[in-house]
């Protein structure tokens, strides 16, 4: 549309902009000039995990009049071969140093296992622009307590701290090669993977208050409970459906 008609170019909109100055037409097939009435100009969300799909949201965000792809694609005649790296550019990103005070402040008080998780923790939901620095930063205070076991090589600390971290980032569905924070690829076998599954599962840390929440059930609530660990002490194997209205206790259970 900015491409082919004039009236929108002189508009010079941005994305979430266009539904109030235009409105699809059914009968013409084209969008046509809106004449009255206001209108509600929802734009779906992204999060930044999501990769090049929450870039392209933030470009049709914060950039008037593209009339193609390639204008997402093109900073100053140089051609990017992503979103990001066009967001990048074009400044679009907070810059990586907003994350090096609380990482530098942690590091004077933090054990290396709690660095590891700040640091998973940075990557997935503070949207690093150069992960790859931030890990150089503070890949030694992240691997002190490896350093300190004795009989180990520079190398296998490396591969163990990157192995821990991604381990966090796989309990929040995520994988450390998406970051690109070392060039080789970090695998871990399918037994490897069930062990550490059954690893973080059998060390959740439930608490007192927690414990105590079996006698707020109802009688209904704790015939449920019960046979569902007759079976999980039992060690066999079952499928349970809870069935109930809307406030029954469902949730709780």
């Amino acid at each position: 549309m900015n491409e082919t008609n004039k009236h929108t170019k002189e508009l010079n909109l941005l994305y979430k902009d266009f539904p109030q100055y235009f409105v699809w037409s059914s009968s013409y097939k084209m969008w046509t000039r809106r004449i009255r009435g206001k209108v509600i100009r929802p734009v779906v969300t992204s999060h930044p995990t999501e990769g090049e799909r929450y870039y392209l949201r933030l470009l049709l965000m914060n950039v008037r009049g593209p009339e193609s792809y390639n204008d997402f694609l093109t900073v100053n005649e140089i051609c990017c071969q992503t979103f990001r790296e066009f967001v990048e550019k074009k400044g679009l990103l907070h810059c990586d140093n907003t994350n090096l005070p609380t990482s530098l402040e942690a590091t004077c008080y933090q054990m290396p296992y709690r660095l590891r998780r700040l640091f998973a923790t940075i990557l997935v939901y503070c949207n690093p622009e150069n992960s790859k620095e931030l890990w150089e930063h503070f890949e030694d205070s992240m691997s002190e307590d490896f350093k300190n076991l004795g009989n180990i090589v520079a190398k296998d600390i490396h591969i163990s701290v990157m192995n821990h971290i991604n381990d966090i980032l796989h309990s929040m569905g995520l994988d450390i090669n998406e970051f690109n924070i070392v060039p080789e690829i970090i695998t871990s076998s399918k037994i490897a993977k069930e062990v550490k599954e059954v690893y973080f599962e059998r060390n959740i840390i439930v608490s007192d208050e927690e414990l105590l929440l079996y006698k707020k059930l109802n009688t209904e609530q704790k015939i449920a409970y019960e046979r569902i660990l007759q079976r999980i002490f039992a060690n066999k194997s079952g499928a349970f459906f809870i069935d109930g209205p809307g406030g029954s206790g469902k949730t709780f259970l």
